[in-house]
């Protein structure tokens, strides 16, 4: 679900197209009608509408550039201090948060040795990786060059084969270690970076350790995107990658279904509307009470609640203590009622009374054409060759023996059964 842009801004937009292919229209349009009532835009709720885009240095900046067109800021800042060191306290609240719920609450006892043992690896990862120097953009630039020469070595010694010379594979391979030596020195100079960015989702129910991991993913695919030559600093396009990144991480682990960050927004303020009135008027609210407050139509409010229910998964342990899981209270639609099984065992007991009273070829008909046995339902063709005999001549005892079943002793035996 996502905003429609005369719904989002009080000026609507006029957008019939998206930067890149990929992007969702909508999704496009609902973005930018949030950016244009904030005037802003963070790389995180652009990155959103990004998820299933394959980035590029090209792709971000055409993004980039079709956001600042309407007169929206990228803010694309991250919490590095200017001495390129991670600010402690928010990290320590980052690691906290870490060991609580999605709703805020703590987690049950059963989870909270994996928690603190989680905590400790993020510490010792987080002193291991201060003792990496940042590099300069003369650096980066000289790192990019090296990674730039790799890459064009490693085609060309391909290219070449088994012409290649030795001075040549020599030179070549020089050349592409040197480009492996700088994709590390790089990965490693922008660890910190990482955790930067992965400490804000660690609101979410994913782990700090977690979004760490999946950060680092991002970090190795922007390393292998650097193109030094563009004249940026590897960090601006990094945390594109980075956060694509995480962001996807946190989809899949928490919901079967993505919200934009934009829309997320819209979801917290209409349930904090929802607390407010709920303690203003000592009553739940309703949606069109609710929708007054937000100034949204009732629908987009009942979505929105819609939206904030999590799903859960039918193994998940019902309790912090055994083994039930959801699935186990769920009735099975192929379970047959106590009641309903006691009939139909009399019913089968009747039918077998009523058919013992035919003659032998009558009953193995009416056994086969109505599946009496068990089994499926015959065709006349099936039954006629059966016994030999034709479709009409099966037809003709079908009804001469449904007519003698009507009769009143029969049918006083099954009229108890018919409802």
């Amino acid at each position: 679900m996502t905003f429609d842009s005369a719904e989002s801004c009080d000026a609507p937009l006029k957008v019939t197209s998206v930067p890149v292919p990929g992007i969702d229209l909508r999704e496009w349009i609902g973005l930018l009608a949030y950016g244009h009532r904030r005037g802003e835009l963070s790389t995180e709720e652009i990155v959103d509408v990004l998820h299933d885009v394959e980035l590029s240095p090209a792709v971000i900046d055409a993004v980039r550039e079709a956001i600042e067109d309407f007169g929206i800021v990228v803010d694309q800042s991250f919490d590095l201090d200017d001495s390129g060191e991670l600010r402690r306290p928010q990290l320590q609240g980052s690691l906290t948060r870490s060991g609580k719920g999605a709703a805020g609450g703590t987690r049950s006892a059963s989870h909270e040795e994996g928690d603190s043992g989680s905590q400790d690896a993020v510490r010792l990862y987080l002193q291991e990786i201060s003792r990496i120097a940042l590099l300069t953009a003369d650096q980066e630039k000289f790192l990019g060059r090296r990674m730039t020469d790799g890459v064009h070595a490693q085609a060309e010694l391909l290219a070449l084969g088994d012409d290649v010379s030795v001075l040549d594979r020599r030179r070549l391979k020089r050349l592409i270690d040197n480009g492996r030596k700088a994709r590390e020195e790089m990965t490693q100079a922008n660890l910190r970076l990482v955790v930067s960015i992965a400490k804000r989702y660690a609101r979410s129910s994913m782990p700090l350790a977690d979004a760490i991991q999946s950060g680092n993913i991002g970090l190795i695919r922007a390393v292998e995107k650097y193109d030094y030559t563009r004249g940026f600093k590897f960090s601006t396009y990094a945390t594109w990658w980075i956060k694509q990144s995480i962001a996807r991480a946190v989809a899949e682990e928490t919901r079967n279904i993505r919200i934009p960050a934009h829309v997320m927004e819209s979801i917290n303020r209409a349930l904090r509307v929802q607390r407010e009135l709920s303690q203003k008027l000592q009553r739940e609210p309703s949606l069109i009470e609710i929708a007054q407050v937000l100034g949204e139509s009732p629908r987009k409010v009942a979505e929105y609640f819609n939206l904030a229910a999590d799903t859960k998964s039918l193994d998940q342990p019902t309790r912090s203590e055994g083994d039930a899981t959801y699935a186990d209270n769920l009735a099975s639609t192929d379970s047959v009622d106590p009641s309903d099984g006691l009939q139909y065992l009399d019913l089968r007991e009747a039918l077998q009374l009523v058919l013992n009273d035919l003659p032998e070829r009558e009953k193995e008909v009416m056994r086969m054409r109505f599946g009496l046995g068990g089994g499926e339902n015959a065709t006349l063709e099936e039954v006629g060759q059966a016994f030999n005999i034709t479709r009409e001549r099966v037809r003709q005892i079908e009804v001469r023996t449904l007519f003698r079943l009507r009769h009143v002793t029969a049918s006083a035996t099954l009229r108890d059964f018919v409802d």
